[in-house]
């Protein structure tokens, strides 16, 4: 969960900031509006592909002032009472093919047909060596 959004973030704005760290490294996003202002209500749901993605993802968001509209705002991220894509999409799902629904209202559901592999400090080498050897492959020691 992404919150202390600033309220005139629109999802492309949220996305393009997020996507200048996590491209293709997450298949779910929703920015809850609010229907009298058309304004989100300051906080999102992502889901990443993988779990480890949320490393990078965290040191790069966590507190860390917004880019757009000069917002005093800082980034704080939580985990979310719910878990995963089916979970954040399930209240949508059977409005998602209704023409009358507002799409900026709705989660945005991404199909990642490759995604990319996972960029992880050095300093998290040796932990997952220790723990993960079977994902050692997948991942870009930067």
């Amino acid at each position: 969960m992404i919150r202390h959004i600033p309220n005139r973030y629109t999802y492309q704005t949220l996305q393009d900031e997020i996507n200048a760290v996590c491209k293709d490294k997450y298949d779910c996003l929703y920015l809850p509006i609010d229907s009298e202002s058309n304004c989100n209500l300051g906080y999102a749901f992502i889901n990443f592909i993988n779990p480890l993605h949320i490393v990078r993802f965290y040191e790069m968001f966590k507190s860390r002032k917004w880019l757009c509209f000069n917002s005093f705002k800082e980034c704080d991220l939580s985990f979310a009472k719910f878990q995963g894509k089916t979970a954040l999409t399930s209240n949508y799902e059977k409005n998602l093919n209704n023409i009358n629904i507002d799409k900026r209202k709705i989660p945005m559901i991404f199909d990642i047909k490759y995604p990319p592999k996972i960029d992880l400090p050095k300093k998290y080498y040796e932990m997952i060596k220790e723990y993960r050897t079977d994902i050692m492959k997948d991942i870009n020691w930067i």
